[in-house]
């Protein structure tokens, strides 16, 4: 390990497919990494080699990155994002990036209380816990009932009330008041873990009838930690992804081996 350089404190971090984004305790933001897409948040110019400030006029209590993206949210519940928005993924209506140093502000009616990030596509919960989602829609990831690209926040189908909603590649998982799983969008290697290979362009719920304390999706897989601490894995399993001791793919929720003796 070798120690980032500018002698700062972080509260958190993040990073996207070439950047790394980190937030100090006073909610300043600070990126380094590949620059082209705008995601550093700043008029850097080039790459940067070491943190520069990054939404300088932003107070932020929470930052997340993927791809060449990177959102924060302010603590009026204001969302705001800077960098690639091919697919309308910044949520502010267009499809142009936003390089300059103002990030620009997701174009909501809503106040969020979390964000989640993936390459092509955004979502975010209400203080309801409603769940809402913008940008790319191939396979229905947005999970609004459709596969139409939104540039702003479409309110996922449902009506469910989450705690926590992250994303994948191309689809998205997220967890309600009692720990069941559910997910939506692409689902070729079946990452939605309902037993099919079905896309999805609302919320399935996850088979088994397993808690989860944690929900972490991949390009083609999906894995969770349930409430007693048991890492299950599903979808697809190249490379051994899954961590069952095949190579085989999983439609439904399978349990990480342990560790071999000796």
């Amino acid at each position: 390990p070798v120690q980032v350089l500018g002698g700062l404190t972080f509260a958190s971090l993040t990073t996207g497919q070439r950047h790394v984004c980190a937030l100090t305790d006073s909610g300043d933001a600070w990126c380094w990494g590949a620059y082209a897409s705008g995601q550093l948040g700043n008029d850097a110019g080039s790459d940067q080699t070491q943190p520069s400030r990054s939404a300088e006029t932003l107070t932020l209590t929470s930052i997340v990155a993927s791809g060449a993206n990177t959102c924060g949210l302010d603590a009026d519940g204001d969302a705001w994002c800077w960098g690639n928005n091919t697919f309308g993924q910044l949520g502010n209506g267009t499809k142009t990036n936003v390089r300059q140093p103002v990030p620009g502000r997701v174009d909501a009616s809503v106040a969020f209380s979390a964000l989640a990030l993936a390459r092509t596509h955004a979502c975010g919960l209400d203080a309801d816990r409603a769940a809402w989602c913008w940008g790319s829609n191939d396979a229905g990831r947005l999970g609004d009932g459709g596969t139409d690209d939104q540039l702003t926040p479409a309110a996922v189908a449902g009506a469910h009330a989450f705690v926590d909603i992250t994303g994948g590649i191309s689809h998205t998982c997220a967890r309600d008041a009692d720990g069941a799983a559910w997910c939506w969008g692409h689902n070729a290697t079946g990452q939605l873990g309902d037993g099919t290979e079905e896309h999805a362009s609302s919320p399935v719920a996850v088979s088994g009838d397993l808690m989860f304390s944690a929900l972490a999706p991949g390009e083609e897989y999906t894995c969770g930690l349930t409430t007693d601490g048991v890492a299950h894995c599903w979808g697809s399993n190249r490379a051994g992804w899954l961590g069952d001791g095949t190579m085989d793919a999983r439609l439904e929720p399978t349990p990480v081996l342990a560790p071999s003796a000796g």
